[in-house]
């Protein structure tokens, strides 16, 4: 039986110190209601005072996986007790679409590991977007991370190849709107609130290899902000030109809080297509 302890710090509602954890309020009456905290040795059975030195054990629950197995591997970049990053390649959907998906890869990575756990996603990347993908796993660690996430504790940057010249660091500042029932997202002055920082590397008069910051997250973020501009990510079918290399995205770089707080720190290598561009890019300064 795996869990996870906890010692109160303060005196306060068990509630309280939990949120403080960023247990979800949600998390917390489920877990009372399935007897998974014991304190001090006793099943918490309704929320009460803690006091200072108090023991607290959270029963991390065994769940089903309701995934079938894809059995083809997925690279693992960093894992330890909570969470598990990923390496997802280019055109394969985080969910089941007929053609094999990261849900199944991991559903089977969690059989091949004992992990008892739904798949929880934390982060996510479009099908053709490649680099790193968060997983939660468990229930506690995947609502934290998502707090950390909206907290802006977690972050998240990408390089890509744009189309154009870009010479200089750009903010996009630019709501998005994704309107029901459609595919694309668009700048809209009615969107959500949408802040992209981009990083030019290396450029040339007709592509630059950029360094894009995710400072939120809204659905194709980066691509429509980057289309908006009139540099869109090169190989983009949707926003852009497309193209036979297909789209040259890749979530490279991700930093997170673990939780102890200690500040974590993935990488995912550039696909080898994106290699082949920025050496040649190099080649001609």
């Amino acid at each position: 039986m795996k869990d996870i302890a906890f010692t109160i710090d303060r005196e306060e509602k068990l509630s309280a110190f939990l949120k403080r954890q960023l247990f979800s309020r949600n998390l917390f009456f489920d877990s009372v209601r399935r007897g998974a905290l014991i304190l001090n040795g006793h099943v918490v059975e309704h929320d009460l005072h803690v006091h200072l030195g108090d023991e607290l054990r959270y029963i991390i629950p065994r769940e089903k996986n309701r995934y079938t197995f894809d059995r083809t591997g997925v690279t693992v970049l960093y894992e330890d007790d909570d969470v598990l990053a990923l390496d997802k390649p280019m055109n394969l959907s985080m969910m089941p679409d007929g053609e094999g998906s990261v849900a199944e890869r991991v559903a089977y990575l969690f059989y091949e590991r004992g992990i008892e756990s739904k798949v929880r996603f934390i982060t996510r990347l479009d099908k053709d977007t490649s680099g790193i993908v968060l997983v939660a796993k468990h229930a506690y660690a995947h609502g934290r991370l998502m707090k950390e996430d909206d907290l802006g504790h977690v972050h998240k940057f990408y390089t890509a190849v744009l189309e154009g010249c870009v010479e200089s660091e750009i903010l996009v500042d630019a709501p998005i709107l994704r309107e029901k029932g459609e595919i694309k997202s668009k700048v809209d002055r009615s969107g959500k609130e949408a802040r992209t920082r981009i990083f030019p590397i290396l450029s040339s008069e007709t592509m630059s290899l950029v360094k894009i910051e995710l400072l939120t997250g809204r659905t194709h973020q980066i691509r429509v902000h980057a289309a908006s501009i009139c540099h869109p990510v090169a190989g983009d079918a949707i926003y852009g030109h497309g193209g036979a290399s297909g789209q040259l995205l890749h979530a490279s770089e991700m930093i997170f809080p673990n939780r102890t707080g200690e500040i974590i720190e993935v990488h995912s290598p550039l696909r080898d297509e994106m290699i082949a561009i920025r050496n040649a890019m190099r080649f001609k300064e």
